[in-house]
């Protein structure tokens, strides 16, 4: 979740009940990485704001 958005379930529901190609695969994968990036960096930084 971002901001209460969950990013990868609106983008399953956009791709129901669709074949997805293995580049939209790749995508889906590429966006998971992101996230988990993105809320490491997001904890860092919060360990460092509160000390």
């Amino acid at each position: 979740m971002i901001d209460g958005y969950q990013v990868l379930d609106k983008w399953l529901s956009d791709h129901k009940n669709t074949i997805l190609s293995s580049d939209e695969l790749f995508h889906y994968l590429k966006i998971i990485v992101s996230l988990k990036q993105t809320s490491q960096i997001m904890n860092g930084l919060n360990k460092i704001l509160i000390l």
